[in-house]
C-alpha cells in the first residue's frame, strides 16, 4: 500500500551537479526555487539521490542498460610509397569510461583532448549536441541517481508520486549519447521497477485470483520522440511505451512515425515493437510525416492480418462507425497482443486526419487523453512513468506546438460568462489535463522532466505540475 505522499528529488549537492550543464544551466534551480517560493515544498518529501560511491557500484547500476562496446578506429598506413592500406584496430573502450575520460579532458585545461580520444568520443556520440564540459560525468550520473532514488521510493511504497525534474533524458542509447542526453535515467528507472515487479509476481501465490500486474506504462509528452526508451524496450511485452511528439522531415530524431517501404513507395508501415514486444510500442506523431491517408493505413493493416476475418470486418467498419464503439464491442474477442494491435489501428485512423503543425491545447487534449485512457484500460499498469518535457509550450524556441501550462480549475474562477468558461476549460492546460488524468488512475507514478528550452516557462510548468500532484495525492491546496 502506497503512502499518500509526494516526493521530490533534491539536495544541495544534487542541485550543483545538475545545474552544471552549459545547455540547461540553472533550470532545475529555477524549478525548485519556485516550488519553495509558493510553499509547495512543505507538502513534499525530500528524496536524496541514490548514493554511488565506488566505481563498481556505478558500473553495476549503469551497465543494466549502458554496455561495453568495441570501437574501431581506422588507420591509414603508407606502405612502400605505393598505396594506402586501411585496417581497423579494436579498442576495447567502455561507453562509461569514455564519458568519464571526457570530463577528465575538460578538467585538465592545460592539455586538450588528443585526436585519438576525440575519435573515440565521436564514436560514442560525445560531440556536437552532446559535447564535453568540466562536470559532464557528475552531471550525467546525478540524473541517474535521482531517478533511481525516486523509483526506489515508489517500490518501498513510501510515496504515491515521486518527482525528479532533473531526469527525463530519453534520447540516450545503449552506447551512444544523443540529443543532450548522456545517460538514459528513464530506462534504468523503468528496468528497476519492472525487475522488482517480476520478483513480486514470482513470489506471489499462483492460486491467488488477483495476480499483481507486471506491466509498466511509459508516457512521453516531450516534443521529440522518446526513441532511446522505445528502443530499449522494443522486444519487451511488459513495458508499454507511448510517445506523442512532432514528426517532420529532418526533425530530430526522425523516428516514431511512418516508415516508407523501400520496394513499394505507396506502402507505409508503422513500427510498433518486435518479437514478444510487438504492438507494445505506441507512437502518436503530429506533423507532416503523419498526414498519410486511410488507404495506406488500411493496406498496412490488411497486409499483416489478411487471414483474420474478424480484423477485415473490423477495418471495414472503421470508416462508417465510431472507432471507440467498435473497439469496445470487440474487446473481449482478442488476446492481449491483438488488443495492442487493435489500438494501433485506432491510433492510425485517429491521427491520419490531423494537421501538420501548430497543435494547440484543444487539438492535443482531445486527441491524446482518449488514447491515454485506452492504454490504461488495456495495460492496467502497476507503475506509470511520465516524461513531461516542456518544449511543447507555445513560447519554447522550437515554436512548433502551442500548448499552455494553465490549470482549467483555476480558469473557472476567472470566467466572465459560462460559455467562455467552458471554452477556456477545454482549450487550456494540455500538460495539466494529461497529468490529472494519469493521477486519477491512482497508480504509483514517477514524474520526470526532459526538454524545455525557455527556462522560465518550463520552470513555471513544472512547479504547477508539482502543485497538482500534491493537491491530488494529499488533498492540500
Amino acid at each position: 500500500m502506497c503512502s499518500k505522499r509526494v516526493g521530490v528529488v533534491f539536495s544541495d549537492n544534487y542541485r550543483q551537479s545538475v545545474c552544471s550543464s552549459p545547455k540547461f544551466l540553472d533550470r532545475f534551480a529555477m524549478v525548485m526555487d519556485l516550488i519553495n517560493a509558493y510553499g509547495i515544498v512543505r507538502h513534499l518529501v525530500r528524496i536524496p539521490p541514490l548514493p554511488m560511491v565506488s566505481l563498481d557500484t556505478i558500473r553495476k547500476e549503469l551497465t543494466v542498460f549502458h554496455s561495453r562496446a568495441s570501437v574501431f578506429v581506422a588507420h591509414f598506413l603508407w606502405l612502400f610509397r605505393i598505396c594506402f592500406i586501411s585496417y581497423c584496430i579494436p579498442l576495447r573502450t567502455d561507453y562509461i569510461e569514455a564519458l568519464c575520460s571526457l570530463q577528465d579532458c575538460y578538467s585538465d585545461e592545460s592539455e586538450p583532448a588528443e585526436r585519438t580520444k576525440e575519435s573515440v568520443f565521436d564514436a560514442f556520440g560525445l560531440s556536437y549536441d552532446c559535447p564535453g564540459f568540466p562536470r559532464v560525468w557528475d552531471y550525467a550520473l546525478s540524473t541517474v541517481q535521482g531517478s533511481l532514488a525516486a523509483a526506489d521510493v515508489l517500490l518501498r511504497g513510501a510515496c504515491q508520486v515521486a518527482i525528479n525534474w532533473a531526469g527525463g533524458w530519453h534520447h540516450a542509447k545503449r552506447s551512444e549519447a544523443a540529443g543532450f542526453c548522456y545517460l538514459n535515467d528513464i530506462v534504468l528507472a523503468i528496468h528497476r521497477l519492472q525487475t522488482r515487479l517480476l520478483d513480486r509476481c514470482v513470489s506471489s501465490d499462483s492460486s491467488d485470483a488477483a495476480q499483481p500486474s507486471d506491466h509498466v506504462l511509459y508516457i512521453d509528452l516531450d516534443l521529440h520522440h522518446g526513441d532511446g526508451v522505445e528502443e530499449a524496450f522494443w522486444y519487451s511485452p511488459r513495458v508499454v511505451t507511448f510517445s506523442v511528439h512532432h514528426a517532420a522531415s529532418g526533425f530530430f530524431p526522425g523516428t516514431g512515425t511512418w516508415v516508407q517501404d523501400e520496394q513499394d513507395p505507396n506502402s507505409w508501415t508503422f513500427p510498433s515493437g518486435a518479437g514478444r514486444g510487438r504492438y507494445a510500442a505506441f507512437n502518436f506523431p503530429l506533423g507532416t510525416l503523419c498526414c498519410h491517408r486511410n488507404p495506406s493505413v488500411k493496406l498496412y493493416c490488411m497486409k499483416f492480418h489478411s487471414s483474420q476475418n474478424v480484423f477485415g470486418t473490423l477495418l471495414n467498419c472503421l470508416r462508417s462507425s465510431d472507432i471507440l464503439v467498435v473497439v469496445l464491442w470487440s474487446w473481449n474477442i482478442f488476446t492481449w497482443q491483438r488488443r495492442f494491435c487493435l489500438c494501433h489501428y485506432f491510433l492510425a485512423f485517429l491521427f491520419s486526419g490531423l494537421q501538420a503543425e501548430g497543435a494547440d491545447d484543444l487539438t492535443w487534449t482531445r486527441a491524446v487523453l482518449p488514447v491515454l485512457n485506452m492504454l490504461h484500460a488495456l495495460v492496467r499498469p502497476a507503475y506509470v512513468v511520465i516524461q513531461c518535457g516542456g518544449d511543447c509550450l507555445s513560447n519554447d524556441p522550437h515554436r512548433i506546438f502551442n500548448l499552455t501550462n494553465m490549470d482549467p480549475d483555476y480558469i473557472r474562477t476567472l470566467s466572465v460568462s459560462d460559455l467562455e468558461v467552458e471554452e477556456n476549460v477545454i482549450t487550456t492546460g494540455s500538460y495539466v489535463n494529461a497529468l490529472k488524468l494519469v493521477l486519477s488512475w491512482n497508480v504509483p507514478t514517477l514524474i520526470l522532466g526532459g526538454g524545455g528550452y525557455d527556462f522560465a516557462s518550463t520552470a513555471r510548468l513544472w512547479a504547477r505540475l508539482t502543485a497538482i500532484a500534491v493537491e491530488h495525492v494529499t488533498g492540500s491546496e
